[in-house]
């Protein structure tokens, strides 16, 4: 089942093309592309997706496009600089991943075109009037992550029955996570489910919140997709599993960390609509001319084994729907 709201959607095409951190020098004429995430290099998992997408565009490392990597490592305060670093190095476009990264590149220029992949809401952040009318040098793609976090929640309310309340972990130097909080307690109450709000920006803070998960009752787990909390997905997943709560995410790595189950919009998707306007941007378009998109497809992750620790049974109806089964 998808989310369901529905916006206006520009043609498809794909997500933010990220290379290899070791870029050869570029070639005389070629492209220069600069990607901007506020998570570390091993957890943006959609850089292979973009650079096999932007391949079958034409477009090969080293030969005509060269690639500038810049990671915050989860320290969102780092990200003005990065910026300003790719404006410098005069890319001709620049990729940010998630909502952080892009207000930081479009604080830094109003120049060089920017590609956003993944945004909660460029409505709600300030990048569009609508989906298909861009403000200033800012387009791309939305994961329309409160649909998805609410599809979710909707998933573990039908494997836990008994659950009703929610803890919600989110990062609130993230305001992509804050709009989506902000949404999923809108679409909440007809799950019949309480969301127990967890902010956390440091590693302790997520330690502390165990003594929250005994005072307000938690009886499952939700972790909001953001580049601090998919670099601590291990600590995550195994306070989930030390106090035998159900965890869900927006990401296969967290999954594959010991977490129950993720559903989220396709990186493949972004990838291929992100490569497109890229393309379309060096062949000249302007970004105010390229509608911000909708992914249309969603990968569903589970794990098998943390199931049975936590005497979870996965419906066959869910297997077969599942994209992967771990364990």
């Amino acid at each position: 089942m998808r989310p369901g709201r529905r916006l206006i959607v520009g043609a498809a095409l794909t997500c933010l093309a990220m290379p290899r951190i070791a870029a050869p020098a570029a070639a005389p004429g070629s492209y220069r592309v600069g990607l901007l995430s506020g998570s570390s290099r091993n957890t943006t998992t959609t850089i292979d997706s973009l650079e096999q997408a932007m391949r079958e565009l034409g477009y090969v490392e080293g030969r005509n496009l060269a690639w500038e990597l810049r990671f915050a490592d989860s320290r969102y305060e780092r990200l003005p600089a990065l910026a300003a670093d790719l404006v410098a190095r005069k890319v001709d476009v620049i990729v940010t991943l998630g909502t952080a990264a892009t207000q930081a590149a479009q604080r830094a220029t109003r120049q060089v075109p920017i590609v956003a992949m993944s945004l909660t809401d460029p409505i709600a952040s300030g990048f569009a009037e609508s989906l298909a009318v861009p403000i200033g040098n800012v387009t791309g793609t939305t994961n329309r992550g409160s649909e998805a976090a609410l599809k979710r929640l909707e998933i573990v309310a039908s494997l836990v029955p008994k659950a009703r309340r929610i803890g919600h972990f989110w990062n609130p130097e993230n305001q992509g996570n804050e709009i989506g909080l902000g949404e999923i307690r809108k679409g909440i109450e007809r799950l019949g489910l309480t969301v127990v709000s967890l902010p956390v920006k440091r590693p302790e803070d997520i330690e502390r919140s165990a003594a929250i998960f005994q005072r307000e009752r938690v009886d499952a787990l939700n972790v909001s997709i953001d580049g601090f909390l998919t670099d601590r997905r291990d600590q995550l997943a195994k306070l989930a599993l030390a106090h035998r709560l159900p965890s869900s995410g927006g990401t296969r790595l967290f999954v594959e960390a010991g977490g129950l189950m993720s559903y989220g919009a396709s990186s493949d998707d972004h990838s291929r609509r992100a490569a497109a306007y890229i393309d379309r941007i060096l062949n000249g378009a302007k970004p105010r001319d390229l509608p911000f998109q909708q992914t249309d497809k969603f990968d569903l992750f589970l794990n098998r084994k943390t199931a049975q620790v936590l005497g979870i049974v996965f419906p066959p109806t869910l297997l077969v729907r599942a994209d992967l089964v771990i364990g």
